[in-house]
């Protein structure tokens, strides 16, 4: 696999999954009479501040080649244990948080709880894929 294919990837995955999210929340709220204004105001900022943080180094790395930048030449990279963990460990962080949405959307849990649930998974989540964001699209040289 090439590394520019992985990089791909996962920027899609990223992408797609923070849009599903704010998607699925305002579909929750448009039919649900348990998530208030305020709620879905509060998980649409938690949301899309998070997003923000993978989503600004993503389109920094693409605009390389918009401003002329040189890309080094494509490079292949071994499916291996860590690779194939961080494309399971994407898909999975949305599907929990979208859970964690939809568990509060028919009241199973509360709003508090939901925010505490919400904020461990996405600092959790943001840490370590800082790590990877930083080394797969080489964000640390410029």
């Amino acid at each position: 696999m090439l590394i520019s294919d992985l990089q791909q990837r996962i920027s899609k995955q990223i992408l797609i999954g923070y849009g599903f999210l704010i998607l699925l929340t305002i579909i929750l709220h448009a039919f649900s009479n348990f998530l208030i204004d305020d709620e879905l105001t509060s998980i649409l900022t938690t949301l899309a501040s998070i997003s923000a943080l993978y989503v600004a180094p993503l389109f920094r790395f693409f605009s390389r080649g918009l401003r002329g930048e040189e890309k080094s030449p494509p490079s292949e990279i071994n499916e291996t244990f860590f690779i194939k963990l961080i494309n399971l460990v994407i898909p999975a962080h949305f599907v929990i948080v979208g859970i964690l949405i939809f568990i509060k959307s028919i009241n199973i849990i509360s709003f508090k709880e939901m925010n505490l649930f919400l904020g461990f998974i996405e600092t959790t989540f943001g840490a370590y894929m800082s790590f990877v964001i930083i080394s797969l699209f080489n964000l640390n040289e410029t």
